[in-house]
């Protein structure tokens, strides 16, 4: 941390000086906006793919920008997927935190999978204040981490 400070402190004082005066760029606008939309498609949402091109609909004048993603992973799979949908994928991860505690699979060292799992937990954290699982390549590693902890189970 301090030689990422050290390193990058002349981008980053600005934007830390900045991030509440400018309403952590712009994001409240577009929670409150996303909020909305949630409350308007509960069940089934609105559909993968579509937050882009209803987000345009919910905005409150036209001199708002129109955000192609909501900047927190978590609600936007909730207007995408609705509850049903999310309740689908919490599922999934459900099952990979509980399929270790079956004993099938590759045993191995319970740091090694505590390890994967604060590497999960950190990028869903960053998910609630970014995007991260809408690139491609992050998305990818998550799964793969995701079938790799699915494999593994405790020492005999």
């Amino acid at each position: 941390l301090g030689l990422a400070a050290y390193l990058g402190w002349k981008s980053l004082a600005p934007r830390l000086d900045s991030i509440f005066a400018d309403k952590m760029s712009g994001r409240v606008e577009i929670y409150h906006n996303a909020a909305q939309i949630a409350r308007d498609y509960p069940t089934f949402g609105t559909g993968p793919g579509t937050f882009a091109w209803v987000y345009q609909l919910y905005r409150a004048n036209a001199s708002q920008v129109w955000e192609a993603y909501a900047h927190n992973d978590w609600l936007e799979t909730r207007i995408t997927f609705g509850w049903v949908g999310f309740t689908m994928i919490l599922t999934a991860l459900l099952i990979v935190l509980v399929r270790r505690l079956v004993s099938r699979g590759i045993a191995v060292h319970w740091l090694f999978v505590s390890m994967i799992w604060l590497a999960m937990g950190g990028c869903l954290l960053h998910a609630r204040f970014d995007f991260p699982f809408q690139i491609y390549s992050t998305l990818a590693l998550f799964l793969q981490l995701c079938a790799i902890l699915f494999c593994l189970s405790r020492k005999a």
